[in-house]
């Protein structure tokens, strides 16, 4: 059993049912699924070397910036609070 603690109280606790999986037990939760916009490729060629072009992967990580920043400042928008995983 994992517990998630912010300012000193139990905000999560993970548990397991019966089958084995795991449980999320939690008062709020959000979950995020970040969709980035489709790049079409020009050609075969393209659509070969997208996927491991170095200016996609820079996006990507300029997005995930954007990302980490806004929890930054909404601090109420992580549970766990300051991206810390569940102990």
């Amino acid at each position: 059993m994992s517990t998630a603690r912010q300012a000193d109280k139990d905000v999560a606790i993970v548990t397991r049912n019966r089958y084995g999986a795991l449980v999320l037990n939690a008062a709020s939760v959000l979950f995020v699924d970040v969709d980035y916009p489709k790049i079409k490729p020009s050609g075969l060629w393209d659509a070969l070397v997208l996927p491991f072009s170095q200016s996609r992967r820079e996006w990507r990580k300029a997005a995930a910036r954007e990302i980490t920043t806004i929890l930054a400042l909404h601090d109420e928008l992580a549970c766990a609070g300051e991206g810390k995983e569940l102990a």
